[in-house]
Order: C-alpha cells, then sequence, then structure tokens
C-alpha cells in the first residue's frame, strides 16, 4: 500500500492512490451484502496481527477476497440473530477464529 513518490525534489513515502475495482473481488463481495449492511451489525473485529497461534495463519481481505457464498451466509445468520427477540442472543459461529479461540 505503501510507495515512494518526489516531492518537491525529495523523495517521500505516501500511501499509493487507487481506484476502486468495480469488477474486483472485494467490490463484488462488498455488492453482495451492502444492503444489509446498511442497517447490520456486520463486524469482526481482526484483532492485531497473529505470529502464532490461532489465527496466525489468516489471510488478510487485502490479499484474499473473502468467499462471497460465506460472506452472505454470515450476513444472513447475523440478520436473522438480530432480528430474534433476544438481543443478547450470540453465535460463535459468526466471530472470527481469534475471538473464537479466546473464548
Amino acid at each position: 500500500m505503501m510507495g515512494v513518490e518526489r516531492r518537491k525534489g525529495k523523495d517521500k513515502p505516501v500511501i499509493t492512490k487507487a481506484l476502486v475495482e468495480l469488477d474486483g473481488g472485494m467490490f463484488k463481495a462488498y455488492e453482495a451484502v451492502r444492503e444489509k449492511w446498511a442497517y447490520l451489525d456486520c463486524y469482526q473485529s481482526p484483532g492485531p496481527i497473529q505470529f502464532k497461534g490461532a489465527a496466525s495463519d489468516e489471510l488478510n481481505f487485502m490479499v484474499l477476497p473473502p468467499v462471497i457464498s460465506e460472506l452472505v451466509a454470515e450476513t444472513d445468520a447475523r440478520e436473522k440473530l438480530e432480528n430474534s427477540k433476544n438481543r443478547l442472543l450470540s453465535d460463535p459461529a459468526l466471530y472470527s477464529e481469534l475471538s473464537r479461540s479466546r473464548l
């Protein structure tokens, strides 16, 4: 994500500018769930980078886009959970691998 650009005669580290790839995997994944994400509480906190132990082999979405069918299924499960009468109900299957290991 970082690059070096010459500004005012000196090389400076900068975040490389990039356009959203509308045909890319990340946008296609977002496009599949964006209507529900507008009102649902759908997120996973990845936490800090893990160098060993649980989730140390997990790849970031920047490297590997999510599988769209899994993302839609997780979003549907979250919607069902939030529409239930028990607002405190939680499903560990919707947690990240790291969060599940910490439970």
